[in-house]
């Protein structure tokens, strides 16, 4: 049993990572604030946690990521990247962590990372 467990936590399984198959994104959860009373990771650490993990927004246009997620937190100066603060960085909770999404020159999203600092 053990063995098991060491297992399904080291390949990313249901006690090491995200279910994939399982995930659906939860637009009430998205929206809850960071609260510091709760504990580290917040419901929207969580949630962009899968969406990286899972790939969810891949190859999805810029209008139905934001029709997802609401207004980004950010948008960087060439206007192909969004931000959306997530709350403090896990472990040292001295900065924010941010879900960034860029979008490549047809407004695709090419690349989505989580980011600290």
């Amino acid at each position: 049993m053990l063995l098991v467990c060491l297992c399904l936590s080291a390949c990313g399984g249901p006690l090491g990572g995200v279910d994939c198959e399982e995930f659906r994104f939860d637009r009430e959860r998205w929206g809850l604030g960071p609260d510091p009373k709760l504990d580290s990771p917040t419901p929207r650490q969580r949630i962009a946690d899968a969406l990286v993990e899972c790939r969810s927004l891949e190859g999805r246009g810029r209008s139905e990521v934001l029709r997802m997620l609401r207004s980004p937190d950010g948008r960087s100066a060439d206007g192909r990247a969004d931000a959306w603060t997530l709350g403090p960085e896990r472990g040292y909770g001295v900065d924010d962590e941010s879900l960034e999404i860029r979008y490549g020159p047809e407004g695709r999203v090419r690349r989505v990372e989580i980011v600290q600092g």
